[in-house]
């Protein structure tokens, strides 16, 4: 493979990933057969490359890159009635030559979308032996956003062995290399098998791998080929910035950092093309490449491409996307930049840290928010980009109340200054009076030390000793057990069905949850006798303010991970924590703004080479 033409090589099923044919091709009688690495395609059978991992995103390109045109090859064997199109929603007025319409929900309905697919070239292909024909597309002629691709129709018994799309414009940047970023703490295994796969799929030339092991743990036979970095466990933030320092060391040789985590799934090929993006890039100095996330559990469901910050909230772009539907990837082209994308996939220039500094030390939860909004640079996404990851509604971890709230305001204070205290201070009562209805008084403590440690301003959050702190977070942590312990404690969760509370409230039902405090008013004497005595079995991941009205004793369930916590109401919790939101109503007033003020005013030494060294302990 010669990298500096290649710009995207077509992918088939690999072992180990997604077992969804669609993400790669579509056969229309589903008779096609992939083995050892081909695709055998009866006659008769029509099959489109219209898919996330083999259409090409051109718009993408077009937008980002000095790109006038590419040329597709496509490798077979045997007689094929061969088409290259264009697919792009369909423009008013317009009459395409092949229409499909497609249904996409839009609040309760069903909204009919029409992609109209055009011939940019029909020809045939003949061959007794496996040979490539080489088909010339003009960037220039392609406008709108959607896809281009390859559809096969066998003529006789033929055979299908891959296929790549090359420039045909020479290359703006001769020379660049990336340092790929893996920062992890104790999941050896995913972090071996990753470093493995990337030594053995990627050039040296243009890749160099850094493993930043905040655990400890990791020797380097372990991950062989990769440059192994023992770290203080200062969180993501701590190991990202550690590597992007380690290459900064070496901007002689390294020209981009691509930041990821340690248990993402992945084929090698999107480290391949964001390497072509960055060799043809207008402004790579100015551009973020980031991936579309993909859960592990459902290996076509699209988690985010992109995300957004509102101040109150971020919002992940086209999310719940099935990326085995055509009008999927058309949506996922037509999309407007987002304000960021996350840190499980993420590449940037070295002129990034160099003019804009490293991350903030937040150790977990927003680092990459704060670093996204602070770059400004052009995110590109592109079908054909992404990893899978677990999802993050899988597992349930109380330590992130703490550090979700804090970053959130600090975040704000630097890029929202128009939220003012009263705003914070109202995100801080949501935030406890949803806890106290989930019973997680643990929760409550840690929003009101995460609003606690805000107030104080940058000395603090520049000052203090993160691990150190973090075991404290840890500790007020409700532990979760297994279920032998759950049954050693006198709570069986097999004797239980989960509880589904009714999913049409009336009127007076609600106004009884709100009047009563979700039955904290409530005498003991009105709850189900029978779970007084025992218990009520809720699924952690799935907490509704319905499903604890009334609860007395709640087994706070995780299906996938069969952990869980138990709770118990405490009545006194809820005067408790309204003193404590009084004394924080004039905490939050009257020293919000030097807290602000503050953050903004030492912003550069927060992120400055020098105070992080001091904080890694590093020369």
């Amino acid at each position: 493979m010669n990298p500096k033409e290649r710009l995207l090589t077509f992918l088939l099923p690999e072992e180990g990933l997604s077992e969804e044919n669609e993400l790669y091709f579509r056969d229309k009688a589903s008779s096609c057969r992939f083995e050892e690495g081909v695709l055998n395609i009866p006659k008769g059978e029509t099959v489109s490359f219209d898919t996330y991992f083999n259409s090409f995103d051109y718009d993408a390109f077009k937008r980002f890159t000095a790109l006038n045109g590419v040329t597709m090859r496509l490798i077979l064997q045997g007689s094929f009635r061969v088409r290259v199109l264009w697919a792009l929603r369909t423009q008013k007025g317009e009459t395409p030559e092949v229409e499909e319409i497609f249904f996409r929900k839009r609040g309760n309905e069903d909204v009919p979308v029409s992609v109209s697919n055009r011939v940019l070239y029909e020809g045939t292909f003949s061959s007794e032996t496996k040979k490539e024909i080489q088909i010339a597309v003009d960037l220039c002629a392609l406008k709108g956003r959607g896809i281009v691709f390859a559809e096969l129709t066998a003529e006789s018994d033929g055979v299908y062995y891959g296929g790549h799309i090359d420039a045909a414009d020479e290359p703006l940047s001769e020379k660049v290399k990336i340092g790929i970023v893996i920062t992890t703490f104790r999941r050896e295994e995913f972090v071996k098998e990753n470093v493995r796969k990337l030594v053995s799929d990627l050039p040296t030339e243009n890749f160099g791998i850094f493993v930043i092991d905040n655990g400890c743990t990791l020797s380097s036979l372990g991950v062989s080929g990769a440059t192994l970095l023992p770290n203080k466990n200062l969180g993501g933030s701590g190991g990202f910035t550690r590597g992007i320092m380690e290459i900064l060391k070496r901007n002689a040789e390294y020209t981009h950092v691509l930041l990821t985590d340690d248990d993402i799934r992945f084929h090698s090929e999107v480290f391949l093309r964001t390497l072509a993006i960055l060799r043809y890039a207008l402004h790579p100095e100015a551009l973020t490449i980031g991936a579309s996330m993909i859960r592990l559990d459902q290996t076509y469901y699209q988690h985010e491409y992109g995300a957004n910050w509102l101040g109150y909230t971020m919002t992940s772009r086209n999310n719940g996307f099935d990326l085995r539907e055509k009008i999927s990837l058309i949506l996922n082209a037509e999309s407007a930049l987002p304000d960021y994308t996350a840190w499980w996939f993420n590449c940037f220039s070295l002129a990034l840290p160099m003019k804009k500094g490293l991350p903030l030390p937040l150790f977990i939860k927003g680092d990459d928010i704060e670093y996204g909004l602070r770059a400004g640079n052009d995110v590109l996404l592109m079908n054909g980009i992404g990893v899978w990851h677990e999802r993050f509604e899988k597992k349930y971890s109380g330590e992130l109340e703490y550090y979700i709230r804090r970053n959130e305001a600090i975040i704000n204070c630097l890029y929202r200054p128009e939220l003012n205290w009263f705003f914070h201070f109202k995100k801080l009562v949501i935030a406890v009076g949803k806890q106290l209805v989930y019973q997680r008084y643990f929760a409550v403590d840690l929003i009101f030390k995460a609003y606690k440690d805000f107030i104080r301003g940058a000395s603090y959050l520049d000052t203090l000793d993160a691990e150190k702190l973090h075991g404290e977070i840890r500790a007020v942590v409700q532990k979760q057990k297994t279920l032998e312990e759950l049954v050693q404690m006198g709570y069986d969760v097999s004797t239980h069905q989960m509880f589904t509370p009714s999913k049409h409230q009336t009127k007076n039902k609600i106004f009884q949850q709100v009047i009563t405090l979700n039955g904290y008013l409530l005498p003991k004497w009105t709850y189900n006798r029978k779970e007084r005595r025992t218990f009520r079995l809720i699924n952690m991941m799935e907490p509704q303010p319905k499903s604890f009205f009334r609860a007395y004793r709640v087994v706070q369930y995780n299906p996938e991970t069969k952990m869980a916590f138990v709770t118990k109401q405490k009545r006194w919790r809820v005067l408790h924590t309204g003193w404590r939101l009084f004394l924080c109503f004039f905490s939050m007033l009257f020293k919000f703004p030097h807290a602000r003020n503050s953050y903004r005013k030492n912003f550069d030494a927060l992120i400055s080479s020098e105070h992080w060294k001091a904080r890694l302990g590093i020369q």
